[in-house]
């Protein structure tokens, strides 16, 4: 019988193909579906993914295609269920969950089997774009392309219309051979639905798509040159006029040039506060655009434990709450063949300013360098290399790494070896980790390996030094038994050193997390962990608990808490037990309005369980959309941990494809001395405005 629907499933895949015609007359975005698209060829026949897998789709989903010269077209003709309404919902644009029905457009523009675009719209006509790589294993959110998309509610559903340009590609050039699939979330079922059908095992496998006929192989005119000139004001104490300029040159379809001159990042907000109670530094992602677009050039398959290039090195922020000027950032990222390539140079200015101690610091200006080169190999696997540095009068520091994953549609087998050099003191990292992630089971041993003198705190990050880890995590599966939608039983063992330590440590545990059918979710896990910090042997009990409701709803809730029995609190310098949470508390009145109340609280004990001291950090958000393009939002974090609050407000307006207009107002007050103080008010204005060719 398996091998039945094996053979079924090859000859199905097999004729999944979709050819969109040449049109001389391109159909005109905005949301009507006219005759035009009937000469297109389409795609139909739906498959649920879940909640119950590899079954028909609830409501009908068309989908035709046509091309030009320049363009790829596609629209979406989608039938809502029986008895059910269309869920419109105004968000911000990349916004990946809660944004009601939606459709969603895999393009895997290299065929490469390993690497897509994906392009989704909701009904309400917000856009949302990203990249996969390792074969739909990562996603990165942060790729922005210049497309086009227009909705229209209808009285069977609604429809999208949405048209790419070739130019905002990167493809092999003559290749007519490309990879495909189309996906819909209807939010009244929680169902989501493909095209080519998923497999619980398989999920967004990119090799897993239907096949796109290029014919011809397009071939993209014009100079496909983007200069985004910004004008900023800025007022701290005083008036600051400033201008910097973005260029994007893609001479060739796999081939792209970006200079970044006096680069400002006004929208980025400031990363929330987070109490660290360890001795190891946390990690925050990079949010500023000039280092987010075409990322995955410069990323190795593994990052948790070692990354050798972490950009937020650059321009770091100072313990005064300022950041470091970047004069100008530069990089060039290629395909070719089945090699990618990416190399990239940013200079820092020099800067004077006093620590939390009082003492003058004097940081110089700096080159930071990356060189990145990888091929692809076997089916969709690859090895690469990767050098990344920063240069300066006071320090020197670099890294030299050697990866590669080796996948499969269940499994995948990663390796990063690494070598750092801090002022000639050499040291040696290296991660090994193998994942299973079948129907039913999932395995994932992993070694890690630092020795003493490994440093790349200048250009990568990894706070673990002469550190040494072996774990596994292994569990069961489990799908539509009940009102579970999907579970995950494990059990996960560790062991460790420091090496500061003169013992090994050991921890054993188990994870549950549970997925039911009304779109409610928990996780649950404990620890039992025997570690040496400290110079002392010890034994601490672990726990965590989270639970998130359905976040369709008008009100939603995610409550989660953490606990340790006993373990080293490095903020107060002794043994104790400590623990903590967060209750997200989100209000959605209507469509363009949500509210986010999110209260955290720490708890930290002494060795004799006193309570020595209890904080509250609230991070609190409105957002309103007064149209899908122009948006408020404010933001306030009163913290009592530090007793430094934070406020800010930002409006921001796409008024054009990739052009925005931004207002923000950033304000700290400081109440360490108990007298409240106003300070680092930041008032800024910037506009973006995009010309291409």
């Amino acid at each position: 019988m398996i091998g039945c629907f094996i053979i079924y499933s090859i000859i199905n895949l097999a004729q999944m193909i979709i050819s969109p015609p040449i049109v001389s007359v391109p159909p005109k975005i905005d949301g009507v579906i006219e005759n035009i698209w009937l000469k297109g060829d389409s795609a139909a026949n739906f498959t649920q993914y879940s909640p119950l897998e590899n079954t028909n789709a609830s409501a009908k989903t068309i989908v035709y295609a046509v091309m030009d010269s320049s363009n790829l077209y596609f629209a979406f003709k989608c039938f809502k269920p029986y008895l059910t309404k269309v869920d419109v919902r105004i968000v911000p644009r990349d916004s990946y969950t809660d944004i009601g029905d939606n459709v969603w457009i895999m393009l895997d523009a290299n065929g490469d089997k390993t690497t897509a675009y994906e392009f989704g719209v909701n009904a309400a006509g917000v856009q949302n774009d990203d990249e996969l790589t390792q074969d739909g294993r990562v996603w990165i959110p942060t790729y922005d392309g210049l497309w086009y998309s227009a909705t229209k509610i209808t009285n069977y559903g609604y429809n999208v219309e949405i048209k790419i340009p070739f130019r905002a590609l990167r493809f092999r050039e003559n290749n007519t051979n490309w990879g495909i699939n189309f996906y819909r979330y209807i939010s009244s079922k929680n169902e989501f639905d493909s095209w080519i059908p998923l497999m619980k095992y398989g999920k967004e496998r990119v090799s897993n798509c239907g096949l796109l006929k290029i014919t011809p192989p397009p071939e993209v005119r014009g100079l496909h040159l983007n200069i985004a000139p910004v004008g900023i004001l800025k007022y701290e104490d005083k008036f600051i006029p400033k201008i910097g300029l973005d260029i994007n040159w893609s001479y060739r379809p796999s081939a792209n040039v970006s200079l970044a001159i006096v680069p400002d990042f006004a929208q980025i907000e400031a990363d929330p506060y987070r109490i660290n109670l360890s001795k190891y530094e946390l990690y925050f992602p990079e949010k500023r655009p000039f280092f987010t677009q075409q990322s995955e050039y410069f990323k190795t398959d593994l990052t948790s434990f070692i990354m050798p290039f972490y950009s937020r090195r650059i321009g770091r922020r100072l313990q005064n709450g300022t950041t470091i000027p970047i004069y100008w950032g530069s990089k060039y990222t290629a395909t070719v063949r089945k090699w990618n390539i990416g190399l990239l140079n940013a200079m820092t200015a020099s800067k004077k300013y006093r620590d939390t101690n009082g003492d003058t610091i004097v940081e110089n200006i700096n080159d930071y360098y990356c060189i990145r080169i990888k091929k692809e190999v076997f089916y969709n696997s690859n090895v690469g290399m990767i050098y990344a540095g920063k240069r300066g009068n006071n320090l020197t520091n670099e890294v030299y790494g050697f990866d590669g994953s080796i996948r499969n549609l269940k499994s995948q087998l990663s390796f990063l070896m690494t070598l750092s050099n801090n002022k000639d003191t050499i040291g040696y990292g290296s991660d090994i980790k193998y994942e299973y992630d079948g129907k039913r089971f999932i395995f994932i041993p992993e070694i890690k390996i630092t020795s003493p003198d490994f440093n790349i705190d200048e250009v990568g990050y990894s706070p673990y030094k002469g550190y040494k880890e072996f774990s596994f995590f292994g569990g069961r599966k489990i799908y539509n038994k009940g009102f579970l939608r999907y579970a995950t039983f494990g059990i996960k063992t560790n062991i460790n050193k420091a090496k500061e330590n003169n013992s090994w440590g050991y921890k054993f545990g188990e994870r549950i997390n549970i997925d039911f059918n009304n779109k409610c979710s928990l996780m649950f896990s404990h620890n039992i962990i025997y570690d040496y910090e400290a110079n002392k042997k010890y034994r601490n009990n672990n726990f965590s608990f989270g639970l998130w409701s359905d976040s369709r709803k008008a009100l939603s809730f995610e409550p989660f808490v953490w606990f340790n029995s006993y373990e080293y609190n490095y903020s107060q310098n002794h043994f104790g037990a400590d623990g903590g949470g967060n209750f997200d508390i989100i209000i959605k009145p209507n469509s363009r309005l949500n509210i986010s109340l999110s209260p955290t609280f720490s708890v930290e004990w002494k060795a004799n369980r006193e309570i020595e001291n209890i904080s509250y950090i609230f991070e609190n958000s409105i957002s309103y959309f007064l149209a899908k393009d122009l948006s408020l939002r404010l933001f306030s974090e009163p913290n009592t941990y530090t007793h430094i609050h934070y406020f800010s407000g930002i409006i921001s307006w796409n008024f054009m494809p990739a052009s925005w207009f931004f207002l923000a107002y950033n304000q700290t007050i400081d109440n360490t001395e108990g007298n409240w103080k106003f300070t680092n008010r930041i008032i800024e204005a910037k506009v973006r405005y995009l010309f291409f060719w």
